[in-house]
């Protein structure tokens, strides 16, 4: 049992690191948001009440919480070049294909290198392990978390539709409770 808690424990963590550095990366890249999606001709009010609406306002610590809280529900915000869509909805959308894609590029059967693949660039990062671990943990992480969360998705949906299964578990629960008795 120490050993599963250990594992959960430094996956956690990494994803956590995962999450801190990505945020930190994207806040320090040069340009700004709002004027990238109105334009170099915006008003400063214009810029203002957008950054307002993104939070851009707020101070980073409380940014980083409401993005990963956000990010744990699957809330990723609106998009900022979709304005009638949301990320969330947008990832949901592309989503299948992204998988297939991976799946069909680790196996040698996708588009050529110059095109970036999750799958191909875990073949790939191979050769460089020793040396360069991240280039197959970011793509490996990608994938590991996109199959997660087909799988819950697809549990609570048997969960739900599935009568048969609401019974066993039933079943199972008052056997069980028998037992202790």
């Amino acid at each position: 049992m120490n050993w599963y808690l250990k594992k959960l424990i430094s996956f956690i963590l990494t994803i956590l690191s995962v999450a801190v550095l990505s945020f930190i990366m994207f806040q320090i890249i040069p340009g700004n948001a709002a004027i990238s999606r109105l334009g170099t001709e915006a008003t400063p009010e214009a810029i203002e009440a957008l950054k307002i609406q993104y939070g851009y306002d707020k101070p980073l610590p409380e940014r980083f919480i409401t993005w990963l809280g956000g990010a744990v529900r699957g809330d990723f915000g609106p998009s900022m070049r979709y304005e009638t869509l949301t990320v969330s909805e947008l990832i949901k959308g592309r989503l299948p294909v992204t998988l297939t894609l991976a799946g069909m590029s680790y196996l040698g059967l996708s588009a050529t290198p110059p095109t970036p693949e999750w799958g191909y660039m875990l073949s790939e990062g191979r050769r460089y392990i020793q040396t360069a671990p991240w280039m197959i943990i970011y793509p490996g992480v990608a994938i590991f978390v996109c199959v997660l969360i087909f799988n819950v998705l697809g549990d609570t949906i048997r969960d739900i539709m599935d009568p048969k299964y609401k019974n066993r578990k039933k079943t199972k629960k008052s056997k069980k409770m028998e037992g202790n008795t």
